[in-house]
C-alpha cells in the first residue's frame, strides 16, 4: 500500500519507501524508479524534505558534491516552523559528510547548531559521541537523543555508565552507574528485539 502510495507521488510515502530501500541496500531495485522520479521533481522543486532524502541517496550513490550542495540549500532556507526539522536534518548529513572528509570541527558546529538550534535528536547523538566522557554535557546530550529513541544513543549511554562503573568501582557512583547501565543495557536489547520483529 505504501509503495502504491509512493508511486501516485504522496511524499511521504516516496520517503518512507526510500529510507528503508536506503536501509536495507535495495536502492537499484526496479519497483523504485517512478518513487525515485518523484522524489527528484519534488527535490527539484525545492522541497526541503524531499532535498534532504534526495541528497542522503545521492551520497549513497558517492556523488558527494552533489549531495553536499542538496544538504546546503535546505541548511539555507529561511526559518519558520514547516521546516525546521528538515534543516536540523540537512545540518547533521552536513556534519557527517564533514566528519568523513575530516574536517571535525566543522563537523561539530554542524552538530552543534542542529541540536541546540533545531531540538534535531541526531544531532545531540552526534555531538555526544565526539565529545569526551568528562564533558558534563556528554551524557544529556545521549539522554536526549536516546529519549528520542535513537538506539545509537541507548546503547552508548549504557557504555558510558558501564565505563563510569568500571572507573568509580568501589564507591556508591561505581554502584549506580552499574544499576543504570544494566537499565539501559535491557533496554537496547528490548529495542533490538523490536527492530528484528518489525524487519521480519
Amino acid at each position: 500500500m505504501m509503495i502504491c502510495a509512493a508511486v501516485l507521488g504522496d511524499l511521504n510515502s516516496i520517503v518512507a519507501v526510500l529510507n528503508k530501500a536506503l536501509r536495507n541496500d535495495q536502492l537499484n531495485h526496479q519497483g523504485l524508479l517512478l518513487p525515485m522520479t518523484k522524489l527528484k521533481f519534488y527535490a527539484n522543486q525545492g522541497n526541503p524534505e524531499a532535498m534532504v532524502m534526495y541528497g542522503r541517496i545521492l551520497d549513497r550513490q558517492k556523488k558527494h558534491g552533489e549531495a553536499a550542495e542538496m544538504f546546503q540549500k535546505v541548511a539555507e532556507t529561511p526559518r519558520d516552523g514547516s521546516v525546521d526539522a528538515e534543516i536540523g536534518n540537512a545540518l547533521v548529513q552536513q556534519g557527517n559528510l564533514c566528519y568523513r572528509d575530516g574536517k571535525k570541527e566543522e563537523a561539530r558546529m554542524n552538530f552543534k547548531k542542529a541540536a541546540l538550534e533545531f531540538d534535531n535528536p541526531e544531532g545531540y547523538y552526534k555531538l555526544a559521541l565526539i565529545m569526551p566522557d568528562e564533558d558534563p554535557l556528554k551524557e544529556t546530550y545521549l539522554l536526549k537523543a536516546a529519549a528520542s529513541r535513537i538506539r545509537e544513543a541507548v546503547v552508548e549511554v549504557a557504555a558510558l555508565y558501564s565505563r563510569s562503573a568500571e572507573l568509580h568501582a568501589s564507591s556508591e557512583e561505581g554502584r549506580q552507574a552499574r544499576l543504570l547501565a544494566d537499565e539501559w543495557q535491557k533496554l537496547a536489547s528490548h529495542q533490538a528485539y523490536k527492530t528484528s520483529e518489525i524487519a521480519a
